[in-house]
């Protein structure tokens, strides 16, 4: 059985999070011992939805560099480390699986006193410059990388080499699954993207302030984080009226109510690797309307079309996709049944934990 430690230092519910959460609910835990370490602070929202996992918590002083904090940051690094490194050694760990999405310098620090062997998972396509730089001087040797894209990759390594690995954003397809409602004249179109300058939200309520078609209905699915307060008060001050022109759920994680509410999906990032967010809309028949970000440019390669990705990240080219379903029915019902078939096909979870163990094992082989 192989002792895996798992470090997540940022809780806040967004992709990788989710990806976690979806990984441990299918991780063979007779072939895996998993301790989930995370921070005591501000973690309720976090444990309610990981309440039926099969793997021991952790519970530690852990945090994640801000501007906010970045003294009592910097002042509690190495007791955090030390801490971090106890619970590690305690649990006589042969695998350390650091899935935050981005870098961990205290889990990199960790790593290296123990030397142990560590996979980092990132989600992200920007990071900090020279948290950029310490991770390539340090990702070599006892540390292997999972990427969720292609981009991603790219963005942190700029070549693909061996000791890196892409594995896009998977989830449950069969429990991700709904029956199809009828589409007569009116569609429900959702975003789901926590309020972020990296997410567009202010495209998104362009497209909301300039749509005229009363059988279009919008939802947002996503929170403010303390973090976002400035950027979401300058959103207000631009778009006055905004939020009286959809409908908003800021802490509704469910994705059965999620994805049942909308029958098409959008996305006005600047930014991705690859969205977790993508895969679920898929899995529940959920056809996507995208800008050209990370690595979706791939569903272009799919013979059966289940998307259009906008090479023109302006409101008006969204509207009018949006408009061109309403009057093509047929065409949208093969949309919504070609993006089924592909997430089944491509990104069910069950071939990504086959994918990842196979690296860990692998991994785990090699003399470092």
């Amino acid at each position: 059985m192989i002792n895996l430690s798992i470090i997540l230092e940022d809780i806040r519910l967004g992709g990788p999070q989710k990806q976690l959460i979806y990984f441990l609910n299918k991780i063979d835990t007779k072939k895996f011992n998993i301790i989930l370490i995370i921070p005591k602070k501000n973690n309720l929202l976090f444990k309610r939805n990981i309440s039926n996992l099969k793997v021991k918590i952790i519970e530690t002083d852990i945090s994640i560099p801000s501007k906010n904090n970045f003294f009592s940051y910097s002042f509690l690094f190495f007791k955090q480390c030390r801490n971090l490194k106890e619970i590690i050694k305690k649990n006589n760990t042969n695998l350390l699986y650091v899935a935050c999405g981005s870098i961990s310098i205290k889990a990199i620090v960790v790593s290296k006193i123990l030397k142990i062997k560590t996979i980092w998972h990132i989600h992200d396509c920007k990071s900090n410059f020279f948290i950029k730089k310490f991770f390539q001087i340090t990702a070599h040797k006892n540390i292997r990388t999972v990427f969720a894209s292609e981009k991603s990759r790219e963005y942190y390594l700029k070549k693909s080499d061996k000791h890196s690995y892409v594995l896009r954003s998977s989830v449950n397809t069969i429990q991700l699954n709904k029956k199809l409602r009828k589409i007569k004249n009116k569609l429900k179109v959702g975003l789901v993207a926590n309020i972020n300058p990296d997410k567009n939200i202010d495209l998104f309520f362009e497209i909301v302030k300039k749509n005229n078609n009363p059988n279009v209905t919008f939802y947002l699915f996503g929170n403010v984080w303390k973090t976002q307060q400035n950027y979401f008060k300058s959103l207000m001050k631009k778009y006055p009226n905004i939020l009286s022109k959809f409908y908003w759920y800021k802490n509704e994680f469910n994705n059965s109510k999620i994805f049942n509410k909308i029958d098409l999906l959008i996305c006005t990032s600047k930014t991705e690797s690859f969205p977790l967010s993508f895969s679920e809309a898929l899995s529940f028949s959920i056809p996507i309307i995208s800008t050209n970000v990370g690595d979706v440019d791939i569903f272009n390669k799919s013979e059966n079309k289940f998307s259009y990705i906008l090479d023109k990240s302006v409101s008006t080219e969204f509207l009018k996709k949006i408009d061109f379903f309403l009057r093509n029915r047929k065409k949208f019902e093969n949309f919504r049944k070609n993006s089924r078939l592909y997430a089944i096909k491509n990104l069910e979870i069950e071939i990504f934990i086959r994918k990842i163990t196979i690296f860990f094992q692998k991994f785990l082989n090699e003399k470092i």
